[in-house]
């Protein structure tokens, strides 16, 4: 599954994280991959909601601020996104379990905006 939780917009951004709360565990899925996840003050939304959920969890930052050293997820890379109008996309690549060996799965967001087009294509 994969959901952009739109990060803290709108002025009902807490309402609509208890229906992603809600909605998650009723698909049953095996890997969500999140767009938009904030992370604030040494809490990440990723985590929090994997806590809640009984899921583990990896949280790919932009270019600002710096990563953290030691790296927080040996497990996981974050690689930069070719961009020229922001300079913060990154793409997140977790590694994860699977029965027939690990399974790399990569989350991103892109901008919708047309006018960011090259972006995408890049």
């Amino acid at each position: 599954m994969t959901w952009s939780v739109w990060w803290r917009f709108g002025t009902d951004w807490r309402r609509r994280g208890d229906a992603i709360e809600a909605t998650i565990p009723a698909c049953e899925p095996d890997l969500v991959g999140l767009q938009e996840a904030w992370a604030t003050g040494g809490t990440e939304h990723a985590a929090e909601l994997a806590t809640v959920l009984g899921m583990h969890s990896a949280f790919g930052r932009g270019s600002l601020p710096p990563a953290p050293d030691p790296v927080e997820h040996a497990e996981s890379r974050v690689h930069g996104l070719p961009a020229a109008h922001h300079a913060l996309p990154v793409a997140l690549e977790p590694e994860v379990a699977h029965p027939l060996g690990r399974l790399r799965v990569l989350v991103t967001t892109t901008e919708w905006e047309p006018e960011f087009r090259d972006d995408h294509i890049a």
